[in-house]
C-alpha cells in the first residue's frame, strides 16, 4: 500500500542515483581516479555533474510539476462536484424552511379565524365591520387548503430525499 501511493517518488529516487552513479564512475574511469589538488579539475567536474545530474534534477522536477498540476485538477472537480451537491442540499433547506413557515402563518390566522367564530358561538361577536361569520369560514377553509397544500409539498421533498 505504501508502495503503490509512493511509486513516483520512489522511482524519481532510484533513477536520480542511477543517474548520480553513473556519472561519478564515468568521470572517474575517463579522468582517473585520484583525487585532485587542482582547482580548474573541480571546476571541470562541478561542470560535468551540473551538465548531466543537473539535467535529471530539472527533467524530474518538470514530471513533478505536471504531476501535481493533474493531482490539482482532479481534486478542483471534486471539490467543484461537492460544492454544487451542497449548493442543492443549501437550496433544498431552505425551501423547506420556507414551506415551514408558510405553514405555521396559515396555522396561525386560521387559528384566529377559529377564535372568531367561537366568539361568534358565545355571542361576544368580535367582528371587524367588514366581516360576517361566513366570510370567516370562507377565509378559516382557505388558509387551511393553503396548510394542506404546503403540507404537501413537504411532504414530497420529505419522500424525495429518502
Amino acid at each position: 500500500m505504501w508502495f503503490k501511493r509512493n511509486w513516483l517518488a520512489i522511482a524519481s529516487l532510484l533513477f536520480l542515483s542511477a543517474v548520480l552513479g553513473c556519472s561519478l564512475i564515468t568521470y572517474r574511469s575517463v579522468f582517473n581516479s585520484k583525487l585532485s589538488t587542482q582547482v580548474s579539475d573541480w571546476g571541470a567536474f562541478g561542470s560535468y555533474m551540473s551538465g548531466t545530474v543537473g539535467i535529471t534534477i530539472a527533467f524530474l522536477a518538470v514530471i513533478w510539476l505536471i504531476y501535481s498540476v493533474t493531482i490539482q485538477r482532479i481534486e478542483l472537480s471534486r471539490l467543484k462536484s461537492q460544492l454544487e451537491d451542497s449548493g442543492k442540499e443549501q437550496r433544498k433547506q431552505t425551501e423547506i424552511s420556507a414551506l415551514t413557515a408558510l405553514i405555521n402563518s396559515y396555522g396561525t390566522a386560521a387559528s384566529v379565524s377559529q377564535q372568531k367564530l367561537n366568539a361568534c358561538n358565545d355571542g361576544t361577536n368580535h367582528f371587524l365591520p367588514n366581516e360576517t361569520a361566513e366570510s370567516i369560514k370562507e377565509k378559516m377553509q382557505n388558509e387551511l387548503k393553503q396548510m394542506q397544500s404546503y403540507t404537501n409539498q413537504l411532504e414530497s421533498i420529505r419522500q424525495k430525499r429518502t
